[in-house]
């Protein structure tokens, strides 16, 4: 009705459906919402809404599609950035399904990284993603100081000192305001610290980290540009599958691990065959524990 159409807050509706571990609705509402062209704030949650719910599903040409889309319609300099952002995120911490997108990524990331190619405050993402994406070759200096602690972690995590990598971290899970002025440094800090957590033998505390993106804590409705929580969501299926492969290979074989698999098996069943191929492991491994017997 015209009445319900007005709302802005009519915008968060594809996006709740990401909280609520319904990526094909957040898809199928998004559509309707970027048909809006006529209603800014919708079509740009409807892009939203789209694009991530295409990352929990593992599908990687959509997520890219829909990005080059978002380029074209939506060229505002904080769109264009979180859509070279969250390739890198991706490149970061699960590669192989998206390895193709580094070279733009990184060339993507340089522009907006050069003084004065974005408005104050914008920049200074751009040089901390570059610098975790292409590291060892950046340089740490001249980051923000989350962005400077989570490069030498990234650097001590890539020569395998699991615990140096997680100390360096802690800075970052520490200071909410960083984590909360990027849409997906939380989400990367979680995904990564949850694996290191996991190479250290650690399986309980990678299990308390990556439950972390299981929460709807918001900063007010997500009606505006994307934040950290659009991202966790959009993610939480990655999170999934790396928390039951290492409580399953720790010998913890709960609840948990169960509704993990079932999870990963459905959601990424029409993946990309990289998710494909982890959604298969994910169901023949729920039979073999004998979940939902």
């Amino acid at each position: 009705t015209p009445e319900v159409a007005a709302s802005p807050y009519l915008a968060a509706g594809a996006r709740w459906l990401l909280a609520m571990d319904a990526p094909e609705g957040a898809i199928w509402l998004g559509r309707r919402f970027m048909a809006w062209r006529d209603r800014p704030y919708l079509e740009r949650s409807g892009f939203i809404a789209r694009v991530l719910g295409h990352v929990a599903l593992g599908q990687p040409d959509s997520v890219r599609r829909l990005l080059d889309e978002l380029f074209a319609r939506r060229p505002e300099p904080e769109l264009a950035l979180f859509a070279v952002e969250l390739q890198a995120a991706l490149l970061l911490v699960d590669s192989a399904p998206v390895a193709a997108w580094r070279p733009s990524a990184e060339r993507a990331l340089r522009r907006y990284a050069a003084p004065g190619a974005l408005p104050e405050g914008l920049g200074h993402r751009a040089a901390g993603m570059l610098a975790l994406l292409i590291q060892p070759e950046a340089g740490g200096s001249g980051l923000s100081p989350a962005f400077s602690a989570m490069f030498d972690a990234e650097r001590a995590a890539r020569r395998g000192a699991w615990l140096e990598a997680l100390r360096r971290s802690d800075a970052v899970v520490a200071d909410t305001g960083a984590q909360l002025s990027d849409p997906v440094l939380r989400s990367v800090v979680t995904l990564e610290r949850g694996e290191w957590l996991a190479e250290t033998g650690n399986p309980e505390a990678a299990r308390r980290e990556l439950r972390r993106l299981e929460h709807s804590d918001v900063r007010g409705p997500p009606i505006g540009p994307p934040q950290p929580a659009d991202v966790d969501w959009g993610l939480r299926t990655l999170a999934r599958w790396r928390l039951a492969t290492a409580l399953d290979a720790a010998g913890e074989r709960d609840e948990e691990v169960c509704l993990a698999y079932a999870r990963v098996g459905r959601f990424w069943s029409a993946g990309a065959p990289e998710y494909r191929a982890r959604a298969d492991s994910a169901r023949t491994r729920a039979t073999a524990l004998g979940c939902g017997d």
